[in-house]
């Protein structure tokens, strides 16, 4: 590349933020904004040096997730295109800026943990990101007991909150026709719908948004 060469677009920025995450359990004073942990890849002239002698160091790396963040939390990457000096597209004016918003089922978002990355070519010839992993159930033996009691007072929630979690993680299992009707009992008891209450368990990041979900939408109240 020549020396007063200029390079084309003349800048790419992609970016990496954790954004909220739509919950079943609105708390006031949550933060409502992305969180901007790294821009973690910039493509410009400079790099494109870099890269044309060999250097691919900034091809990897890691962010480190602050504290105090929830599981309320995705990962969102965007692209920042600069053109040519003032014509700039940014999030959703193009095809290359629509943003990736993303979390895999097994991973879990620490305070003071990191989330790595790394460009992988010529397989994927993508960013490859590496979370911190769930401390998940694997086994029927670590399920809560179908008897204890959540927070609410109620049996058989636990049990049926970790099997959700445990079938989301990759490891699920099967309910026996007995603790099913049960459940179902306990449901109708509640006036809960069971197909709404299903994709509560599976859509609820901790036992606590269930127990919110529960209480919004049942009869306890009235109890």
């Amino acid at each position: 590349m020549h020396n007063s060469g200029t390079l084309i677009p003349q800048n790419i920025s992609l970016k990496a933020w954790l954004t909220p995450f739509k919950s079943l359990m609105s708390i006031e004073g949550s933060i409502t904004t992305n969180i901007l942990l790294k821009e973690f890849y910039c493509l410009n002239i400079d790099e494109a040096r870099r890269l044309n002698a060999g250097d691919t160091s900034t091809f990897k790396g890691s962010m480190l997730i602050p504290n105090g963040v929830d599981t309320n939390y995705r990962l969102k990457l965007t692209t920042d295109i600069q053109v040519y000096k003032h014509h700039k597209l940014t999030e959703n004016q193009c095809s290359l800026n629509i943003p990736l918003t993303f979390l895999p089922h097994d991973a879990q978002l620490r305070g003071g943990e990191a989330i790595h990355y790394e460009y992988i070519t010529p397989n994927n010839a993508d960013f490859i990101f590496t979370f911190p992993i769930k401390n998940t159930i694997k086994t029927m033996n670590e399920l809560a007991r179908f008897t204890d009691l959540n927070n609410l007072g109620l049996p058989a929630v636990k049990r049926m909150f970790e099997h959700a979690q445990a079938a989301k993680s990759g490891h699920p299992f099967s309910i026996a026709d007995d603790e099913w009707a049960l459940w179902t009992e306990l449901l109708d008891s509640l006036t809960l719908p069971y197909h709404e209450t299903t994709a509560a368990l599976y859509q609820s990041q901790s036992i606590e948004e269930f127990e919110h979900w529960l209480v919004t939408n049942s009869n306890l109240k009235s109890l």
